[in-house]
């Protein structure tokens, strides 16, 4: 399968040692499109994901190469596994999924992704999770409509 949205490279100086990823969590930004992939360039704010989805077109920023430690779930824990970040691939949303329904074609686009690292890494649609799962009671994101939409959007283009 194909996938129809373009990914363009900007690494972060955010980022760690090699991971060999066994989930892929969903996020959403703090800001907008723009601004988030701005500060996750800078050092100091200490912040990346691999993945941040353009809202105009579905395209995407990697910022952290699939195999390195990005800065995106922070003490987080599922299961056995203990933070997070060692052991996940994190895409994000543009702006607050609570507050906003992502668009058809970004929604296509994070599961394009999904596809690819499942494949990749050999996951299941089970390794898909949120920052709210791994990080209970600490982060919101995203929103369980999104979540749904997502795995919806895998399920289908998984049947293709």
């Amino acid at each position: 399968m194909v996938d129809p949205y373009s990914e363009r490279v900007s690494l972060s100086p955010n980022k760690g040692g090699k991971i060999a990823p066994k989930f892929i969590i969903l996020h959403h930004t703090a800001g907008n499109f723009a601004g988030s992939v701005s500060w996750c360039l800078k050092s100091q704010s200490k912040v990346s994901y691999h993945y941040i989805i353009d809202p105009s077109d579905g395209s995407r920023v990697q910022l952290v190469w699939d195999t390195k430690r990005a800065w995106h779930a922070g003490k987080s824990r599922w299961g056995e596994y203990r933070g997070l970040n060692g052991y996940s691939v994190g895409v994000a949303f543009d702006r607050d999924t609570n507050t906003r329904t992502p668009a058809a074609h970004e929604i296509d686009s994070a599961a394009h992704k999904c596809l690819y690292l499942m494949r990749k890494f050999g996951l299941g649609r089970d390794a898909i999770l949120t920052h709210a799962q791994v990080s209970p009671g600490r982060k919101n994101d995203v929103s369980d409509e999104t979540r749904n939409l997502v795995l919806d959007r895998v399920r289908l283009l998984l049947s293709d």
